[in-house]
């Protein structure tokens, strides 16, 4: 989802609600970016994200609200314990 602006990220994100039955559990597995605003690492990977591709890395608190957004409940957040590994946020499809 970070190769992606926020629209875009959100069209994806409802669309597979939409095909998943409530209830279902999404996990997204990305680098989460670290809630203080303006740490060097932020602002290194939104340079490099800026001119490789459209979209941008998020912290936890923007993937929960593109994923509440877009129709899911988010139930967990889990960073990444290493600089090699990947955080993941767990979801559940909001029910109808």
């Amino acid at each position: 989802l970070h190769n992606w602006t926020d629209v875009h990220a959100e069209t994806i994100l409802r669309r597979l609600a939409s095909a998943m039955a409530p209830g279902a559990r999404l996990l997204v597995f990305e680098k989460l970016l670290p809630e203080e605003p303006g740490s060097a690492a932020t602002a290194m990977v939104d340079l490099l994200m800026l001119g490789m591709l459209e979209g941008h890395d998020r912290t936890a608190d923007e993937y929960q609200l593109l994923l509440t957004k877009s129709g899911f409940d988010v139930t967990a957040a889990r960073p990444s314990t290493s600089d090699s590994a990947e955080g993941v946020v767990e979801a559940t499809v909001r029910g109808n």
